[in-house]
């Protein structure tokens, strides 16, 4: 082991080893930034229901001290009399905790229900002078959460956000029952607007912000020690991310940024890997076989297997990670290019791969198929659908044919392997499904998902039918320059 302080200058002497931790720093970067989004999203729905609790604890303070005076209030119904000393004191009260809880509430009230879809306001939280204050007797709207209290005369709490008189309110209802008598009362609610909410949102995405920052600024550090330069994709990601942090004031772009970041990086890798790695897993398994049959030694045979599998591994992994980058941002340039072309392309690549595992690809493609699309979108999805196909046949072979019909380009993908398990075709599609009830083999079950999102996007389908074998069948418009399905 080297010491730490020769670090840099192998760095400089080896640019494969530089190389392959910028490679690291950029998936390590990915991370950050997909953690970021994931705390964001779980962040708003938390908020929304602590925010939504406790507007149900207050309500449900002022329904305790109100059905402590159930004769009282029952009274106040009856006359509205705003100048008793029961008005003043349960308006009083409201008044207080709503100025406690001034933060997290905006209304604090009672009604009754004056009709079907009406209410009556009876005492409010707010003082005559307010701009929020809501006389007694002032007719409103029932709200569909408010309406599920009233039919079924128990606490309830708001989904969401409802549109109202009074703005974006979400809502929760404690019901009142006299005391004495059990009669049903009325409900006392509280309400936060959305305008509170979005306030709140605001401070933890700065937050988030800073932290992903923060992170990038680490990597980047950490690159500079190691190899004595910083790379220039992390100086982009740094400068992006100061340009970022000064224009934390709500600025929605942020994350379009993060994600156009995500799907260069990931383009980028497996641009300069993915191809090499193919071609070096499909060659040492040719190179097994061979000397496999010249009667080459059991532990040299181990070692080449362990290169093919290693080397297949990334590169589905480098696919994969590609493959959710591109399937999360808008649809990239598109071009005309022959889709028959291109699946041979693919075809001569994979061959050997299959060929390791005895499987044989056939190819049936005569003639042009023209298709306005991404090369590497297109690219990705061949190699997902003969990927799956691998997973699953052994020893039988994977038919490719290429048709036109109705200004359509058809593609069947057809295997001789063990199928689709039949519970799980209905949802084969979804990311986290595979085709096999092994949960320890199949890949990560997002190939296909990626493959729909990316066929969808380009005007196609994508369809499979599983009996003996698997028949997957893409469908995409015929590329007719200056015609109705031109690109």
């Amino acid at each position: 082991m080297h010491p730490l302080s020769e670090v840099p200058l192998l760095l400089d002497n080896n640019k494969n080893i530089l190389r392959h931790f910028q490679l690291l720093l950029a998936i390590f970067a990915v991370v950050i930034l997909a953690a970021g989004v994931v705390a964001y999203s779980l962040a708003a729905t938390q908020l929304k229901n602590q925010l939504v609790l406790k507007c149900q604890a207050l309500a449900a303070t002022v329904a305790t001290v109100i059905e402590e005076d159930s004769d009282g209030y029952s009274t106040f119904l009856k006359n509205m009399d705003m100048e008793s000393d029961y008005y003043r004191r349960t308006k009083s009260l409201m008044m207080k905790i709503k100025k406690v809880n001034q933060e997290h509430v905006q209304y604090i009230y009672t009604t009754t229900r004056s009709g079907e879809n009406a209410i009556m306001y009876v005492v409010g939280g707010e003082p005559p002078s307010s701009p929020l204050y809501t006389a007694p007797g002032v007719q409103d709207s029932i709200t569909k959460a408010e309406r599920t209290a009233y039919d079924e005369q128990k606490a309830t709490i708001g989904n969401d956000f409802e549109n109202t008189n009074y703005g974006q309110r979400l809502s929760a209802y404690q019901p009142i029952f006299h005391k004495r008598t059990g009669e049903f009362l009325g409900m006392v609610g509280a309400d936060i607007i959305s305008k509170q909410y979005n306030s709140i949102m605001q401070i933890f995405i700065i937050q988030t912000v800073i932290s992903i920052c923060a992170g990038l600024v680490v990597l980047a550090l950490a690159t500079h020690w190691f190899s004595g330069k910083v790379n220039l994709i992390v100086n982009k990601q740094l400068f992006a991310a100061q340009q970022a942090e000064q224009k934390l004031a709500m600025e929605n772009t942020t994350l379009e940024r993060i994600n156009r970041m995500k799907t260069d990086l990931m383009t980028t890798i497996s641009h300069e890997a993915r191809t090499p790695l193919a071609v070096l897993a499909s060659y040492a398994g040719l190179v097994s076989m061979s000397l496999k049959h010249k009667g080459m030694e059991r532990e040299t045979a181990a070692d080449l297997d362990k290169i093919v599998s290693e080397a297949q591994r990334v590169a589905d992994l480098i696919d994969t990670m590609k493959g959710q980058a591109l399937s999360d941002v808008e649809p990239s340039a598109r071009t005309p290019l022959d889709f028959g072309d291109l699946i041979q392309q693919v075809g001569r690549l994979y061959r050997p791969i299959l060929k390791r595992d005895g499987v044989e690809l056939h190819l049936d493609i005569e003639g042009e198929f023209p298709v306005c699309g991404n090369p590497e979108e297109l690219t990705q999805v061949v190699f997902n659908i003969l990927q799956n196909a691998k997973n699953h046949t052994e020893q039988g072979s994977v038919s490719i044919s290429v048709a036109r019909k109705n200004h359509s380009i058809i593609v069947s993908v057809c295997d001789t392997g063990s199928g689709i398990v039949p519970e799980l075709l209905p949802r084969i599609f979804e990311r986290g499904v595979k085709g096999t009830d092994n949960s320890t083999g199949g890949g990560l079950g997002i190939g296909l998902g990626i493959c729909k999102e990316i066929m969808e996007e380009h005007g196609g389908t994508i369809a499979i039918a599983s009996d003996n074998g698997t028949t997957v069948t893409l469908v995409l418009p015929e590329y007719n320059k200056g015609g109705e399905h031109g690109c």
